[in-house]
């Protein structure tokens, strides 16, 4: 047995024994709203194929707004760093649009 086979058996060993990361139970929930709804795994799916904005929305609202404020900024700090490689200054930017758009947003459904 190769010693990278080996590693990976391990570690799949040690996530068994120890709780998932909000991380890991973020990529589950994908993976299970993906499956749900379109009978493939999230993974499988493209980025521009309508489905993701489906499982994402299912997802927000199933799983991430019942998460602990903890698990979810530790969630938030483990998708800043994979968007952005823990770049400070695109993780504002990010933020800034965000709030723009649902400051915006909230404009638009004003009477």
């Amino acid at each position: 047995m190769r010693l990278s086979h080996r590693v990976q058996k391990l570690e799949r060993a040690a996530r068994v024994m120890w709780p998932p990361s909000a991380l890991d139970r973020y990529e589950m929930a994908l993976n299970e709203a993906a499956l749900r709804l379109t009978g493939i795994d999230f993974n499988s799916l493209r980025d521009d194929d309508p489905a993701v904005g489906l499982v994402s929305q299912e997802v927000l609202e199933s799983f991430v707004r019942k998460l602990s404020d903890p698990d979810r900024a530790s969630l938030t700090a483990d998708l800043e760093q994979i968007a952005f490689g823990g770049n400070p200054v695109a993780i504002e930017a990010a933020k800034q649009e965000a709030r723009r758009e649902f400051l915006e947003r909230g404009a638009e459904q004003r009477p």
